[in-house]
């Protein structure tokens, strides 16, 4: 897997930490935004309660119930306030990130990508989160993992934050502090540990 990715680089304005629940993206985005000094959005906070009723239910997300809430987030990407921002957000679907994108080419993502038994493992010690552990299989159905964003989500937080600031460009606000979380270091990641079913069509 591309630790290093293609097209995060010298222009950065927004990094965008993605990927399934459990991936790890608001552990590490919050980590980074404290690393480097950019300004932190956890994407899940913005839900609207519609959104999280349906998935303390147990029930899928769909595109119509997701696109208010990208447009929020992609309104807090281009507030002038902060000019560099860290979103944690699942991002899952290439015509998801083309809304936070917004044309916008200083707008780039980072796909954390962990095996399904390690999501599951980590989902299950969440108590708290609106979020349903068997959601997990619909979202690896929806995941389209943009091409050259692809890091290892199973690497210990502090070497994940490393990457995607060096990635970024962004210089350390202070060196980067052992993080205490669900994450924990694992083998190398297979792209056949994911158990994605390719798409039809």
């Amino acid at each position: 897997m591309d630790q290093l990715g293609d097209n995060v680089g010298f222009e950065t304005e927004t990094l965008v930490v993605m990927g399934v629940a459990g991936s790890g993206k608001s552990t590490v985005g919050q980590s980074l935004a404290e690393h480097t000094g950019a300004h932190f959005i956890d994407a899940d906070a913005h839900h609207p309660l519609t959104n999280i009723e349906k998935m303390r239910a147990g029930i899928a997300l769909s595109d119509d119930d997701r696109k208010p809430w990208l447009s929020t987030l992609a309104g807090l990407i281009i507030d002038p306030t902060h000019p560099r921002k860290v979103l944690a957000c699942s991002a899952l679907k290439d015509d998801y990130r083309s809304i936070l994108r917004n044309g916008n080419h200083r707008v780039h993502f980072a796909c954390l990508v962990v095996p399904q038994d390690e999501l599951l493992r980590r989902l299950e010690t969440r108590s708290t989160h609106f979020f349903k552990p068997e959601l997990l299989d619909s979202q690896l159905r929806a995941l389209e993992i943009p091409e050259g964003e692809q890091f290892d989500g199973t690497l210990a937080v502090h070497a994940i934050v490393t990457l995607l600031a060096r990635r970024a460009n962004w210089p350390a606000r202070n060196t980067p502090a052992h993080v205490s979380s669900t994450l924990s270091l694992r083998a190398p990641f297979s792209p056949r540990d994911l158990a994605i079913e390719p798409k039809e069509g």
